[in-house]
């Protein structure tokens, strides 16, 4: 959902949905780490 409304947001950049998604994926995985961290 986040990443659709990136792509809205940011037409000019034609980002790919699955590019969106490794990103989400990506961003999620570092909120993990410093979970851990912390």
């Amino acid at each position: 959902m986040v990443g659709q409304a990136r792509m809205e947001l940011l037409p000019e950049l034609k980002i790919p949905i699955e590019v969106g998604q490794n990103i989400e994926k990506s961003q999620k995985e570092l909120l993990f780490l410093a979970c851990d961290q912390l």
